[in-house]
């Protein structure tokens, strides 16, 4: 359960998402608040908040590999992307609901898709958690044609099966981060589609009846005794309510410099990658200065910039937080990119912390 929280939000972070063929993405990798490491791959394909950013998201998967021919590229929403390929570990439907905050049913609209991303629209129903989810309801995910390391079978996400009009319980991961405002949502499982009508018949995980992806005895009797929401529910009682990495939407400049794990004097490297909903670019940076935290000088971070904000070869101080360890930091406030002409302000706060 660890790991997987752990790899959710690092997918969430980076990415910004994509949970996956399997699960999600906030940090951002190419999830936001998916993401921590070197591992990253981030805000989507969802696994847990889901591909690598998190993701998050990879249908039960957590993706081992994936490609995407020009990923670093910008695709046109006009033009069709390449196909992401992920080859994933596959997990049971009762290993997806580790990671599930809200439990809805959702009355699907319509589907677009803009860049990597697919966004699908459902109108709440009825929200069986509790969690406050109501009106329309916007769930991102990140496309793949998939595989699996460790079993047989191939299915794609490109396809989505949901049918306008036609009411879904939907397991979902709720996501906050510093990049985006209000929440995201991500599927649990990417393939995963349950019915509220008839699912016994017509439910699926990896493009097959979800029946036969169902290990234990306690949720296959659930299933087939039309109570899978009651066991659903029951199962996702101790969840948290959101992921995410925790930030401060103070705008006080002394409010932010204490909120973050470190305040650093950065200079851009390479780029990283952008996440795939364009609200943020990570990149490798030089740390040119400590002027709050402990953390080595001669770690080179990724460091996850909000999009615009930072160019490669610029120098910035950022006010961060770290995901996991010191090599992975994300913004600690909506507003902790400053000039290295306030080095003299930011100092004199540090001094009288």
């Amino acid at each position: 359960m660890k790991r997987i929280i752990s790899v959710l939000l690092i997918i969430i972070l980076v990415l910004m998402i994509t949970v996956g063929c399997g699960r999600v993405n906030e940090s951002d990798v190419n999830s936001d608040d998916a993401a921590s490491g070197q591992t990253k791959s981030e805000d989507g394909n969802n696994g847990s908040v889901a591909q690598t950013e998190p993701s998050a998201g990879e249908d039960s998967s957590t993706p081992i590999e994936s490609s995407e021919e020009d990923s670093d590229t910008d695709v046109s929403t006009d033009t069709a992307p390449q196909h992401v390929t992920a080859v994933l570990q596959y997990l049971y439907f009762e290993d997806y609901l580790e990671t599930v905050t809200d439990l809805v049913e959702g009355r699907f609209v319509s589907s677009t898709q803009e860049g990597a991303l697919i966004y699908c629209i459902f109108e709440a129903v009825n929200d069986l958690r509790g969690n406050g989810l109501n009106g329309t309801v916007t769930v991102r995910y990140k496309p793949a044609d998939c595989t699996f390391a460790d079993a047989n079978g191939e299915f794609s996400t490109y396809d989505a099966k949901f049918i306008a009009g036609t009411t879904y319980l939907l397991p979902l991961i709720r996501a906050t981060s510093v990049y985006i405002d209000g929440d995201s949502y991500y599927f649990s499982a990417d393939s995963l589609i349950i019915p509220v009508q008839d699912y016994e018949q017509s439910a699926e995980l990896y493009g097959t009846p979800l029946r036969g992806h169902i290990k234990t005895q306690e949720a296959m009797e659930a299933f087939d005794n039309g109570e899978l929401a009651g066991y659903i529910l029951e199962t996702i009682r101790d969840n948290p309510r959101v992921f995410g990495t925790p930030y401060t939407e103070s705008t006080d400049i002394a409010e932010i410099v204490g909120f973050s794990d470190h305040v650093l004097k950065v200079t851009v490297g390479v780029k990283i990658q952008d996440g795939d909903s364009g609200d943020r670019t990570t990149y490798k940076c030089r740390i040119d200065e400590v002027l709050k935290g402990d953390i080595g000088p001669d770690l080179e971070p990724w460091v996850v910039f909000p999009a615009g904000k930072a160019e490669q070869g610029g120098t910035y101080i950022v006010a961060v937080c770290e995901v996991d360890s010191p090599t992975f930091l994300v913004m600690s406030s909506k507003n902790s990119v400053f000039d290295c002409s306030e080095y003299d302000t930011l100092k004199e706060i540090i001094n009288n912390e």
